[in-house]
């Protein structure tokens, strides 16, 4: 079965990918793919203005969707090609196939697929995103985001500096007290921020500061708690300075993402008999193999750390695609990430062959 999916995707591949690479690079949604001979058993629920964009065709109790994010030509290639390679033997599998375009902005807190509710069927998610490293479990992070405000009191800075409250002073004493925190957080722990407003005058001393921070880390638990350790730092600002300071909350604690276990085995599986190696399944016994790898070893033992504690050292940070997590934390979900960067087209193939040899493998329970 699994040979004929690939027999059909290789004849069907190069259509799909050019449709594809021509509408999503210029529209949310891929109109060419509503009138494609591949997708015309499959019912089409579009909403322009709601950004949803919805295939399904019915052929059993097991609901599957395969994700894409909207103006993505790439992941729109994989998730369309692998539910129009799977058509054929749906009723035969007993599946239910979906084809999913999120949003791109703003997905996270204001996804309409959630609010439509249309995850309430789905019994396993599949998105596959495109970058220049294959990942198995990417780590995606909790975060959230908040604006500081100082409010102090304006004065000349050479006539009346005695009657200033410097607002300014606030922050950057509050920066240097984040600046000296960092050295004491964990690796996967990160402050970044920017000021949105510092002053009007040189020769003024600013009565109103304001400052945006983003902070992440690995779990929401993880971001609460340095959340507490960057409040101390701007309350120091305040009190240093005589300022008044108020916090605004502008995105709420987003999760950490949740992958499902059994999918995550069936597609690891799937895609090494394709080819495809995966940078979170090497140890770091395989990595340090020279003549050292002993005190390495006996170093972390002495540290208790594992190569999770050393990810953020070996692998890019993904973290920037926190908006997923929610969804899977309402449906059984995997994400993983493909090299694209050598070859496009072989590795779109591969993506997508992957995604419906998993589909499979959960149909028939292997």
């Amino acid at each position: 079965m699994k040979n004929k999916i690939r027999k059909v995707l290789e004849n069907n591949f190069r259509k799909i990918r050019a449709s594809a690479n021509v509408e999503s690079a210029s529209t949310l949604v891929p109109k060419n793919l509503v009138d494609m001979l591949l997708l015309a058993h499959f019912q089409a629920e579009v909403e322009t203005q709601q950004n949803i964009f919805n295939y399904k065709l019915e052929g059993g109790s097991l609901h599957i969707a395969f994700c894409f994010i909207q103006g993505n030509s790439l992941m729109t290639t994989m998730a369309i090609a692998a539910a129009a390679a799977l058509a054929e033997i749906s009723n035969e599998l007993g599946l239910t196939i979906s084809v999913l375009g999120m949003p791109y902005k703003d997905y996270c807190t204001k996804n309409p697929y959630l609010e439509k509710h249309i995850f309430k069927d789905i019994r396993a998610v599949i998105m596959v995103y495109p970058a220049s490293v294959d990942l198995l479990a990417p780590s995606i992070c909790a975060s959230t985001i908040f604006e500081v405000h100082y409010k102090g009191r304006e004065s000349h800075a050479s006539a009346d500096p005695q009657y200033g409250i410097n607002a300014s002073d606030a922050l950057e004493i509050a920066q240097v007290a984040i600046g000296k925190l960092r050295q004491a957080l964990h690796p996967s722990d990160k402050v970044f921020s920017t000021i949105l407003k510092g002053g009007d005058a040189p020769n003024v001393i600013p009565a109103n500061t304001v400052v945006k921070y983003l902070i992440r880390s690995q779990t929401m638990t993880d971001v609460k708690k340095l959340k507490r350790k960057v409040m101390r730092c701007l309350q120091a600002g305040a009190i240093a300075s005589g300022a008044k300071k108020k916090v605004f909350v502008k995105k709420k604690i987003s999760p950490d993402i949740a992958y499902n276990q059994n999918i995550l085995s069936c597609y690891r599986k799937n895609s090494k008999v394709i080819g495809r190696k995966f940078a979170d399944d090497i140890t770091i016994r395989n990595i340090l193999s020279s003549w050292w790898t002993a005190a390495w070893l006996f170093m972390l033992e002495k540290m208790k750390m594992d190569h999770k504690d050393l990810q953020p050292f070996l692998l890019k940070d993904f973290s920037s695609r926190a908006e997923i997590s929610k969804i899977s934390l309402d449906v059984p979900f995997i994400c993983p990430i493909i090299d694209v960067s050598r070859s496009p087209e072989s590795a779109l193939f591969d993506g997508a062959l992957a995604m419906a040899w998993t589909a499979i493998d959960l149909a028939t329970d292997k």
